[in-house]
């Protein structure tokens, strides 16, 4: 899933650290490229991106409960406890991933703004 054109404005902001902090991590992770050839980059290379990093990030659920774990960490006082709210294990996972793709979500619109 994703889209042609994002009207919305960008949720994070590359000015807030933490917001940089999580975009640097996340795509440095997967994508080291990302970060030297930001410039010639176009926003269907953006579109393919976005989708290729959520197909690994389904592929490969130990790689995103890291990440997840991380932003957890440094979200801690923003949000709730999921594990309080999901005792299934696969539920919880499910859950990780779906913020995972938020998160995403997010900094692919940052991306389209920068």
């Amino acid at each position: 899933m994703y889209m042609n054109k994002i009207t919305d404005p960008p949720i994070f902001s590359l000015k807030d650290p933490f917001s940089f902090t999580v975009l640097f991590y996340i795509f440095k992770l997967y994508y080291p490229r990302f970060i030297t050839e930001q410039s010639d980059m176009h926003q269907k290379q953006h579109q393919c991106m976005y989708i290729e990093l959520l197909d690994s990030l389904q592929k490969n659920v130990d790689e995103a409960t890291i990440i997840s774990r991380e932003v957890e960490h440094r979200m801690s006082r923003r949000t709730f406890n999921i594990r309080r709210k999901f005792t299934d294990r696969k539920k919880l996972e499910k859950e990780k991933i779906g913020r995972l793709r938020t998160l995403v979500l997010r900094a692919w619109r940052v991306l389209n703004y920068a």
